[in-house]
């Protein structure tokens, strides 16, 4: 350079120098010593060619004072104070006998804060999307979801990656940082309402809603407008009271994972309130293949015809329960099993007469019927020999309860 400056040659940018006077004297600040969040004072007594430096951390005080020479290598005292506000007390305190004593303020300032790392938002990709939801038992379209997801360096793609290394520990640690991305901003409350989940690639697959109570409606909603609920194939519930079961249809009819739902499972409860389902909203879930309902009180209103269903479940407590499913007709529906409470066996008969007739199930090859009593059995065995339905089914069952 020395060559270069003797030829003529004129330094315009010193790249080693910070170009702005703002970095430049944090740096000097920094020589004092290791920066904190809290400010540090640097002084300076131009006549005596000394510095000093304080600074409250917290509840201790830091201060160191010598040659300015030995500005960067003065090891500073720590006194420890009673709180964070003496030790303020104790920093301006110090700071005004320096001033007195001639000392100037030089610079001022901390470490900078560390910058928030921008939250990368989830990819979306409906066309994928449709394809899992047209089978979400298909595991090479899941593939593929994943490999795009492992492209756009998803949020979700750490995920992935974990899942194929076979890393669980790994992977359930990485899943809790990344649930309020997943289940949204409220994913504490969500997380309160559903267990047993089954993830794959940052998406909920299969899950059990059990908890209830004040909210629950409000965590309902929620969960279905997840990103991580849009591929759901499969839902279990535990409600009470089982109305709550046609919140949750009517809030599912509008959901993206309307279209991947194939099993919905209600367990028993012992609400014995009337639950009407909306046939419309049943019917929204376009590819629910799988219905049971093992509470005894849900009845069926509308004229929607629920096309995809083949497997239904049905516990029946009264004439109009069974009456609202047998006024619907199941086009793709082949099992059916239906579980009875007190009935005498010529009533029971005379109720099924629009199933045994064979126009309700077309497509019927297997069905259970499960009674109270012995008695009831035989009846029903009689009368089935003869029925239109017979000749059809695979496979007939009439059984008393276990």
């Amino acid at each position: 350079m020395n060559r270069r400056l003797e030829r003529g040659y004129r330094l315009v940018v010193d790249e080693g120098v910070p170009h702005d006077l703002e970095a430049l004297e944090k740096a000097r600040l920094a020589k004092t010593g290791a920066l904190s969040t809290s400010p540090r004072f640097l002084f300076v007594h131009r006549a005596k060619k000394r510095f000093a430096w304080v600074e409250a951390r917290g509840v201790e005080l830091l201060h160191a004072q010598g040659p300015a020479a030995d500005e960067a290598t003065t090891q500073p005292t720590t006194k420890p104070c009673a709180s964070e506000a003496a030790a303020l007390r104790e920093r301006d305190a110090l700071v005004a006998t320096l001033m007195a004593k001639g000392y100037e303020l030089d610079t001022f300032g901390a470490k900078d804060a560390p910058k928030k790392r921008a939250t990368k938002p989830l990819a979306v990709n409906d066309e994928i999307e449709r394809a899992v939801a047209e089978d979400p038992y298909d595991d090479g379209a899941w593939a593929v979801l994943e490999d795009w997801i492992l492209q756009q360096d998803d949020p979700r793609a750490e995920l992935v990656r974990l899942a194929k290394a076979n890393q669980p520990g790994v992977e359930r640690q990485v899943l809790a940082a990344a649930l309020p991305q997943l289940l949204g901003p409220k994913h504490a409350a969500v997380s309160r309402v559903i267990g047993l989940i089954q993830w794959r690639a940052g998406y909920i697959v299969e899950c059990y809603y059990t908890k209830q109570g004040r909210g629950a409606d409000a965590a309902a909603e929620r969960f279905y407008e997840a990103p991580a609920a849009r591929l759901i194939r499969k839902l279990d519930f535990e409600l009470e009271p089982l109305a709550r079961l046609a919140t949750h249809l009517a809030l599912i009819a509008k959901a993206p994972c309307r279209h991947a739902l194939r099993h919905v499972e209600v367990l028993w409860s012992p609400d014995r309130q009337h639950t009407s389902l909306d046939t419309n909203a049943l019917a929204a879930i376009t590819k629910l293949t799988s219905l049971k309902i093992r509470s005894p009180t849900s009845v069926l209103q509308g004229s929607a015809t629920l096309a995809t269903l083949r497997d239904l479940t049905v516990a029946v407590a009264t004439r109009d329960t069974l009456a609202s499913w047998c006024a619907q007709t199941f086009p793709a529906l082949q099992r059916l099993v239906l579980r009875f409470e007190d009935r005498s066996p010529a009533r029971l008969v005379d109720e099924l007469a629009p199933l045994l007739d064979g126009k309700m199930t077309p497509a019927l090859e297997r069905l259970h019927v499960i009674v109270k009593s012995r008695e009831t059995t035989d009846a029903l065995t009689a009368a089935t020999n003869d029925c239109a339905l017979r000749p059809r089914l695979r496979e007939l069952i009439i059984s008393p309860w276990d």
